[in-house]
């Protein structure tokens, strides 16, 4: 089963494109290289009409594995700004790459960083900033 239909906000693509280009060898390459798949083909909307079920960067998201069942809550981080212990993970992360520009219910193949193949699933997204009028984040 192939990753469904991604969208992107305009901003998120301008900072990843940034972002992406300054990690695109070494330790995050082939979350650089998701990202850049996911540029290309994804379309870009204005912040404005992001509807309330799509996975933006600073978004908290609800995910379950569905290869082990396990469901976990990740913020989806800016690598200035992660912090694993306060759940802010760094988009350069092989399940935040993969979890941004979907919708809740949707699926995606994930390889994690143990080298693991699963399958991530949205499940809820419990804080948008678009939704909140946070379109500074």
């Amino acid at each position: 089963m192939t990753a469904p239909q991604t969208t992107l906000t305009r901003i998120d693509v301008e900072r990843l494109s940034k972002l992406i280009d300054k990690h695109e060898s070494g330790q995050f390459a082939a979350a650089a290289r998701l990202l850049r798949a996911k540029i290309a083909s994804s379309p870009s909307i204005p912040a404005e009409q992001v509807p309330p079920d799509l996975v933006t960067m600073n978004s908290l998201v609800a995910y379950v594995d569905e290869a082990t069942g396990k469901e976990s809550e990740v913020v989806m981080a800016y690598p200035r700004d992660a912090d694993p212990w306060r759940g802010r993970v760094s988009i350069l992360s092989p399940v935040c790459a993969t979890l941004l520009g979907l919708k809740i219910g949707q699926s995606a193949p994930c390889t994690l960083q143990d080298g693991t193949a699963s399958r991530l699933k949205v499940v809820a997204i419990k804080y948008q900033p678009e939704k909140a009028g946070d379109l500074h984040l």
